[in-house]
């Protein structure tokens, strides 16, 4: 009897010691939630850096990020939520600056060129995505035109009738890029991809086909910075053969 009393005692012993184990174990995870979510973590600064087109306003509504807010609500809602940024907007980085200070470095994307659509023009980045459309030109940046658009949507490829003539495109804003005289392209003429013309205030440069169009136009640039007061139609269509000046009368 004696044992079945000791048995029964330690049964119950160690009954109450694992009740009071799991209720200090509730009880440290309820003031670390409550420390987690005190004003200590809450955000009080925020600084964004990068952007030049898209506003830090509109960067903040779209990641849902206030002042005052909770630090770790705000990340795990990052986390697990996805956000429809702006198409200007390449990449996000969010670094936290404990407690207080989150800091958002931006990436926007580059405009590289405009097509010319329905009265409007559409914005390419380097990677021939649409990122705007607009009804006026805000860079000085060649407009693309005799490029038919099936239909377009932001932050998606340019639909023309054609993935050789979208690779064309950005071949050649890549290239006048590349050599620096973009801004100096007034238009970029595709009505025919077998006779490519760039257009700067003075020239009407003859390209012929899509063939060594880098050459090309990094002939050009070096035609555009040796005599930049050359005028008339210049002949870019056979690198080997002849390149010439055909001046107007």
């Amino acid at each position: 009897m004696a044992r079945k009393i000791k048995l029964d005692a330690k049964y119950r012993y160690n009954q109450g010691s694992g009740r009071r184990k799991k209720m200090l174990i509730a009880l440290i995870i309820l003031l670390v939630l409550v420390f987690l979510n005190s004003f200590v973590f809450s955000i009080q600064e925020i600084a964004i850096t990068g952007n030049e087109v898209v506003s830090a306003e509109e960067i903040r509504e779209e990641l849902g990020l206030k002042e005052g807010m909770n630090m770790f609500h705000f990340l795990i809602a990052s986390a697990f939520q996805k956000m429809d940024m702006n198409p200007r907007i390449e990449t996000v980085d969010i670094y936290v600056k404990w407690p207080n200070r989150l800091e958002i470095g931006v990436k926007e994307r580059t405009v590289v060129g405009y097509v010319a659509y329905m009265g409007m023009y559409l914005c390419l980045d380097e990677t021939g995505y649409v990122v705007d459309s607009t009804h006026y030109l805000e860079e000085d940046m060649p407009v693309i035109t005799g490029v038919s658009v099936q239909n377009f949507t932001l932050g998606e490829p340019l639909n023309t009738e054609s993935v050789s003539l979208s690779q064309t495109i950005m071949d050649i804003c890549g290239a006048l890029q590349k050599y620096g005289i973009a801004s100096g392209i007034v238009r970029v003429d595709l009505t025919q991809v077998s006779d490519i013309r760039l257009y700067t205030e003075r020239l009407d440069v003859r390209c012929g086909g899509e063939e060594d169009i880098d050459s090309k136009i990094q002939a050009l640039s070096r035609i555009l910075e040796e005599t930049p007061e050359a005028e008339g139609i210049l002949h870019l269509e056979d690198l080997d053969g002849q390149v010439y000046l055909e001046k107007p009368i």
